[in-house]
This record gives structure tokens, sequence and C-alpha cells, in this order.
């Protein structure tokens, strides 16, 4: 009977052995799995809004906007990163305003959607009066601010704030503006967006040349509400500039020199002139900023490398953003297709005034197209392409690169 027992006992710790060793090597078997995997954000309704999930991302090649920071510490003198721990290289919640408007995000129970951030040089005062008596006057479910920085002239620096006693609608950046800190003030709008608008469904970002059609612009969020999965964490915009080459001319108001930038193409982005952002990116893209130097080009550096850090989903959709307008300005059938688009001068920017005037007063055959009632259709950038690139990018070798 001893024996039996024995007996016994061995034949159900070798059942038990093997049936441990099977759900091992099945979490192993899963684990591989998820590292193969790339999930798109919220694939079907409804969504997690606290908890995002995030594209897995492969261990078989370094992270491309990694490579990059490694490679610019490297080069800036820094020290290079260890145990996979990221700095911070930015600090980006040192931001202050010597002039704000954040009671434009106030009251946001009246049925407030989207909170338009112009980016604006200090001696634009004429572009900035434009805005407010052409779209911005028409903005009654959102609101305008006009961010700009500092500026040594004594007379544009009273002027300004003349505007903001009279408006109310000026953010001065306490920081020396110039061409050369168009990153750091969109990081900076980011920054007042998060700290002062933070309740409010969308920000949009625009320059002060950008002429918007507000009946558009209300159908496309309304569209995008009601159609995007997890729409408060994504970025909305249109053209996507695929395998862009660096400007290597010296010349070009886009040059880029091979230490600055040693690889053959740039990321995917989206024009950088308007694009709208559901509030949860805000934080997403800070924290990014916060770890990745900063580039010259603000719409390769927020949507190109940023966007990709923080694995905010991009969306595109038609007419979000027209950069090239072919002289269209004056055309009520294209100022009513199109949802923002670029300016060349001030006379373009009233024409495109006069045409949604005469559309919205039925005085133009445009009316029989209804433009106002065409449906928005939205694709989501292929997450693959997140790997895509930093495959890429880290076959190509060089001395300073850190992989």
């Amino acid at each position: 009977m001893v024996a039996i027992r024995r007996t016994r006992l061995r034949v159900l710790g070798f059942i038990l052995a093997f049936i441990f060793a099977n759900l091992l090597f099945a979490s192993l078997n899963v684990h591989s799995l998820f590292n193969l995997i790339h999930v798109v954000h919220c694939p079907s309704s409804p969504c997690n809004t606290n908890a995002p999930e995030h594209p897995v991302k492969t261990n078989s090649f370094p992270d491309g906007v990694d490579i990059y920071t490694s490679y610019t510490l490297k080069r800036l003198g820094f020290k290079p990163l260890t145990n996979n721990v990221k700095p911070i290289v930015n600090d980006v919640t040192s931001f202050r305003y010597s002039i704000n408007a954040q009671s434009q995000c106030q009251n946001t129970n009246d049925g407030l959607m989207v909170v338009v951030i112009v980016v604006s040089a200090p001696n634009h005062f004429e572009k900035r009066q434009l805005v407010r008596q052409s779209w911005a006057n028409r903005l009654n479910w959102g609101r305008h601010v006009f961010l700009t920085g500092q500026t040594t002239n004594v007379t544009w620096q009273k002027k300004i704030e003349h505007e903001s006693q009279s408006f109310g609608d000026i953010v001065q950046l306490d920081m020396m503006d110039s061409y050369d800190i168009l990153t750091v003030k969109s990081v900076a709008l980011l920054h007042w967006a998060k700290k002062f608008c933070d309740r409010v469904p969308f920000i949009l970002k625009c320059d002060d040349d950008v002429y918007i059609n507000t009946f558009r612009l209300q159908s496309a969020i309304l569209a995008i509400q009601r159609e995007v999965p997890y729409y408060e964490g994504g970025m909305f915009g249109t053209k996507i500039i695929i395998d862009n080459p660096p400007q290597r001319k010296l010349e070009s108001k886009h040059y880029v020199s091979l230490e600055l930038w040693p690889w053959p193409t740039y990321p995917s982005y989206l024009y950088g002139g308007c694009y709208l952002l559901g509030r949860k990116s805000l934080g997403l893209l800070l924290a990014a900023a916060q770890t990745t130097p900063y580039f010259p080009f603000e719409d390769l550096y927020l949507i190109g490398l940023c966007s990709r850090k923080a694995h905010v989903p991009l969306w595109t959709f038609d007419k979000m953003f027209v950069m090239e307008n072919g002289n269209k300005t004056s055309q009520p059938c294209f100022v009513g297709q199109s949802i923002t688009w670029q300016t060349r001068s001030d006379s373009q920017f009233l024409e495109s005034h006069q045409a949604t005037e005469k559309l919205n007063i039925n005085q133009t055959e445009c009316n029989r197209l209804s433009p106002y009632s065409n449906d928005v259709h939205f694709q989501l950038i292929d997450p693959l392409e997140y790997e895509t690139w930093s495959r890429n990018i880290s076959s190509v070798r060089n001395n300073y690169i850190i992989t």
C-alpha cells in the first residue's frame, strides 16, 4: 500500500509539473506575440478615455525618435543615455506669460467647443485686426487668442498692451520673439492650453495668415466627436507628408545641415499651418517634448517626433488645411468646401472673407452644391508607419548615432 501511494504521488507530481511547464511556455509565447501586435487606439467603441491603448513597439530595432534624441544629445555635449532613462532636456513647465488671456477658456458650460490659438509676431497688428473683424467674429461656439512673444521695440509693446486692454485676446510669452523660436512657441502653446483650457474639447493651432471657414470647422468637429474613437487624444490635420528629404541648399529658408539632421528623410508629418488637437493629447505631447531635443521646424518636431514618441494618433481629412490655394480665395465654391487655408497677403485674406460672406447669405450658385452638408471622411495614419520610419533611420550608420 505504501508503494502504491508513493507511485500515485509521483504521478500527481509529474502531472502538476507538466501543467506548470505548459502554462509557463504559453505565457512566454503570449508575451512574444504582444511584441509583434500593433494596437490601434480604440479599435471599437466604446473607448476608455482615461487609459488609452498605445501601439506596442517591437524590439528588433531602435526607435527612430530615440535615435534622434541620442544623436542630438551627444552632438550638444550631453552624456549618453543609460539604462533607457530619458533625460529631461526641455523644461516644458517653465513658460511664463507677461500678458495673459485665460478668461477666454472660462465658462466652458456655455457650449464652448474650441479655442483657436493664433500664432502671431509682435508687430502683426493689422493681421490680428483682420482676424478679429472676419472669422473670429463668427466664432460664437468657440473663442480665439493670439500667442506672441516679447519685443524690444517700446512702441510695439505699448500697442500690444493696448490691444490686450481693448480686446482681451493677447497671450504674450515671456520670451523674446523671433523666427528661431517657432518650435518653442508651439510647445508654449501646448503648455498654455493645458494649463488654462484643459476642459475645452479642442484646441486649434493656426498661423495668423490662415483663414477659417467657421461653419465647416464646426461641422468637422461635430463629425469628429461622432465618428472618431478616442478623439480627445488625437491630432487632426491634412496632407500627410511622407519621406520628405531635408533641404541641403544653403540659400534655402529651410536649410538643414548634415550635422543637424544626418538622415536622408524626415519622419512623416502634417502641415503645421493649422491643425486640431484633442484636449487629452496636450499632456501627452508636452511629456514627449520634455525628453525630445528641439528641432527648428515646429510641425516636424511636434507632429513628426513628439506625436510619434507619445503615440498620439494622427487623423487626416480632406480640406482641413489647404496650403496651396491656387489663388482661389475669391471663389465661393473653394471657400465653401474648405475648412482652413493659407492666404498669401492681406488682400487674399479679405477676398476669403468676402467670398464666405456671399456664400452665407446665398448670393452664389455654389449653394446648390450644399457645401456645408458634405460628409467629412477621416483616415488614421497607419501605426505601422511609426515602426517603418524607425527601421529606416536605424539602418543609416553615423559615427554619432547611439544605438
